[in-house]
């Protein structure tokens, strides 16, 4: 690929949009150019907008970040020098095998007395749509509206992102456009929403699998000791006892459910089952085990520590707030059915989980 002087490739060159300026500073990503005058005076530039500068080797897309009149002096008559600043954006370069492509960076830098254009619709597409890579259409460019405003899909969800917005400026419709979009392009797509504030159920409609306390089940049995002893011990003087009675209750009542349900845990692994071994039991189970030993004892002070503990367990099962996890002595989840539910396996046409308060 060869240029001579100053001469842009055909392949470059832009369509029919006017010159509105020409280059008289570039610092690193940065430029400003001066506007000059047509038939009408000077034209239009807003914040935001897309202007092209031809380069020998590209043609360089640059953002309007500013535009200003350093010295205003209408009462002389002289005439007043309109500025605008450029954050250099990208460029459109010739590619061997796709033609015509946008990447960010700019290689081929502007320089002084460069003329200064609006981008054209070919060159905003091929800024905003990249049809070499995998994409979703979420609306249209605000200064250029026939130009369709699409996102990365891999640069999207693969990374972290943010929308950030004042109250009420946009922020959950940005996200319910995003998803809707990508959910009509992807058919295999799977969404976890935590809602919070209940506001997407309605967005979504049949979509959506809506978790909320009044149906969610969660497996307790895959807390681990530290978090067992949290919910159902007492931070006190009795503290101790409870802890010992409560992981001689729970390996108890993890070995009775492993050998009465065999093809959870082999029979000869129950033996080696410990507080922390991810095996289900039931609350049942270990309530039953305390009234066991409760029979057993017979003063006073030795069973404070047994009958505190099995209150405990009580009261949170009766408790409604802790519903979707203690709700019932007898519950026996798989994980399965939680995880199928949660993350839409099958789908069964609701790709999406909202999880969030009760509806009233």
């Amino acid at each position: 690929m060869s240029f001579k002087g100053n001469e842009i490739k055909p392949a470059l060159r832009l369509t029919t949009t006017p010159r509105v300026g020409h280059i008289v500073s570039v610092a690193g990503a940065q430029a400003v150019a001066v506007m000059e005058k047509g038939a009408d005076g000077h034209f239009r530039v807003e914040i935001g907008s897309a202007l092209s500068i031809p380069t020998p080797q590209a043609i360089v897309l640059g953002i309007v970040s500013a535009v200003s009149v350093p010295m205003p002096d209408t009462a002389s008559g002289a005439e007043e020098v309109h500025l605008i600043e450029l954050a250099l954006a990208g460029e459109i370069v010739v590619d061997p095998s796709k033609g015509r492509v946008f990447r960010r960076g700019v290689t081929s830098l502007p320089t002084i007395g460069d003329s200064v254009h609006p981008a054209d619709r070919e060159t905003l597409m091929l800024a905003y749509t990249r049809p070499d890579a995998a994409t979703i259409e979420v609306g249209a460019l605000y200064l250029h509206p026939d130009v369709p405003a699409r996102l990365l899909v891999d640069e999207l969800f693969g990374k972290h992102f943010t929308i950030i917005g004042t109250t009420g400026s946009g922020k959950s419709t940005a996200l319910v456009c995003i998803l809707k979009s990508l959910l009509a392009d992807y058919r295999h797509a799977r969404v976890v929403i935590l809602d919070i504030h209940g506001e997407y159920g309605a967005a979504f409609g049949a979509q959506a699998e809506v978790i909320d306390p009044s149906n969610l089940n969660l497996p307790f049995w895959l807390l681990n000791f530290a978090e067992l002893t949290a919910a159902f011990t007492s931070p006190d003087e009795q503290r101790d006892a409870e802890i010992e009675i409560l992981s001689d209750a729970v390996v108890w009542a993890k070995r009775k459910y492993s050998e009465a349900y065999a093809g959870c845990v082999r029979r000869t692994d129950a033996a080696i089952i410990t507080v922390d071994t991810p095996v289900p039991f039931r609350l049942a189970d270990l309530v039953a085990y305390l009234d066991e030993q409760l029979g057993r004892l017979e003063r006073a002070l030795n069973t404070l520590a047994y009958k505190r503990l099995k209150n405990r367990v009580e009261a949170l099962v009766s408790d409604s707030r802790y519903g979707f996890m203690f709700g019932s002595v007898m519950i026996e989840d798989t994980m399965t059915d939680v995880l199928g539910r949660l993350f839409r396996v099958q789908v069964d046409g609701k790709p999406i989980t909202e999880i969030g308060r009760a509806h009233v």
